[in-house]
Parts: structure tokens; sequence; C-alpha cells
């Protein structure tokens, strides 16, 4: 089959940007012909599938999620493809992968003049040509949770979500070469045996709660806080976070590092 897959944004750190282009290897390797769409593209290209990088303008990400909409529509009444498959919330899909939470509901809390900004207009119909009716047919959840909050939301029907499985790849589990990897990892940072060492690993650091780690860090007792490291890898360190470490004092235990690809490495030095 020749199949379509669609985000925004690629790039080499983000877990469902991963899941994405495994997806679309799997496809390839099994015979069939994979185009990705999106809008920005970050890092090496794949050799046997077609990225497609479509305009989108727009200064903001709820303009420029609207204007790959209307690009990506455009693609598809003009390219034969038998199966789409989206990985960001956009009209027109066969096969929704739910990385994200109900959007809607997320956003409840706000008061009601947010509801009348283009940013809430934007990602609310954007979300609606997923979840209601005559949208997606197929929707791959990886938090069975979510489902009340669509299904309270838009209507969807049950049979029309299903709750993919839990896994962690091969690489990242704990293979033969643990003890090579740790020593290597922890040798890299030097960090000595009888300290704990902290991992988080996240494309962006402010969805993914570096703050309530780096509180946590400061609030152990100040015995256990001289050995404690935590590492963060990911994308550039907001300001706000090296001046929250600074502030409290933990420029020796709280390290912010760029993203990179030896993973397994950084797993197996951590303890937690």
């Amino acid at each position: 089959m020749h199949l379509a897959l669609a985000l925004f944004r690629y790039f080499p750190f983000g877990g469902m940007q991963r899941d994405m282009l495994a997806i679309a290897q799997h496809a390839a390797e099994r015979g069939h012909q994979v185009t990705i769409y999106c809008h920005t593209w970050q890092g090496a290209r794949p050799d046997n599938i077609e990225v497609c990088v479509l305009n989108a303008a727009g200064r903001t990400n709820h303009s420029r999620a609207r204007s790959f909409n209307r690009a990506l529509q455009g693609q598809l009444a003009s390219r034969q493809h038998e199966v789409v498959f989206g990985f960001d919330k956009m009209h027109g899909l066969d096969l929704y992968f739910a990385a994200d939470p109900c959007f809607v509901t997320r956003t409840a809390h706000r008061a009601w003049p947010y509801r009348l900004t283009p940013r809430y207009r934007t990602f609310r119909d954007l979300e609606g040509g997923v979840f209601a009716e005559g949208g997606a047919k197929q929707i791959l959840l990886l938090d069975g949770g979510a489902q009340h909050n669509y299904q309270a939301t838009w209507g969807t029907e049950a049979a029309r979500f299903s709750c993919l499985p839990p896994g962690v790849a091969e690489d990242r589990r704990k293979g033969p070469d643990a003890a090579t990897l740790r020593a290597a990892g922890r040798a890299e940072f030097g960090i000595d045996d009888a300290t704990t060492t902290l991992l988080l690993l996240a494309a962006n650091f402010e969805l993914k709660g570096l703050d309530r780690a780096i509180e946590a860090v400061a609030a152990l007792p100040a015995k256990q806080r001289a050995r404690t490291r935590l590492l963060a890898f990911g994308q550039d360190a907001p300001k706000r976070l090296r001046q929250m470490v600074d502030d409290l004092g933990l420029a020796d235990q709280v390290t912010m590092l760029p993203g990179r690809s030896d993973v397994p490495k950084l797993l197996q030095a951590a303890d937690l």
C-alpha cells in the first residue's frame, strides 16, 4: 500500500517522533510505499522513505498547525494514499496515534476568554477533526485512561479506540554489556559509586517537569542531597530553569545537557 504519515515537526529526540519513524521504517521493510508529511524536519532523513516538507506559514504554533493542515489536505487530494496515519491532531486521518492528552479537557480550567483566542479555536478544531463524528476511523491510545476524556468531550464511539501495549526498545533494556555501559557513563560525568544518579530524558524540559525534579533534589536532606546527581538531557534548557538551579544552590547536583543518541549508556549509568 501507499501510506501517508503526517506530523507537524520531526526532531531526532522526540518520543512521538521516534515512534513515527519506527512505524514508517517497519512499514517500508514490509514493502509498503511510505511518504512522511511535516512542516519541519531536523536531522538525517531515512533512505527508503519519502519525506515531504510542506510550507506552513505562521509565527505561532497554532498558525503553523492551521497552515500545515490546509497544505496537507491539498496533498492528500492530489495523491493517492490508501491510509493516512496522523501523529498530531489534524483533519483527513484514517489512523491517529494519540501521543497527547485531550486538549479541550487539559485547558478546561482556563478562564472563558481563552476559548475566544485563535490558539484555542485552532487546536479545538484540529482535535475535533480526529475525535468528532466522521473523524479518524481508528485511534491508537498509549494511555487507556485518556479515552474517557475524549469520549466525554467529543462523544467518540468506543469501537474507534485501541490501546497499545507498553513496550521498551531492546537496546534500552539491561543487556550483557550493562556493567560496561554503566562504568563508561559514570566515568564520563565524574560520578562515583556512592552517588545516586537520577536521569531525565525529555525533548522539552518545561513540558516534562524538570522544574519538579529540581525541587525534589533541593528537598532532600543535606547529606543525601550532596550524594545525588540529576542529569537532564534534552533541548536547550530555558533560562528560568538554569536560574532556578543557581537560586537553590544546586550547581553541583544538577546538570542540563543537549539531547544525544547514546541513550543506552545514559540509562545504565543512572540509578533512577
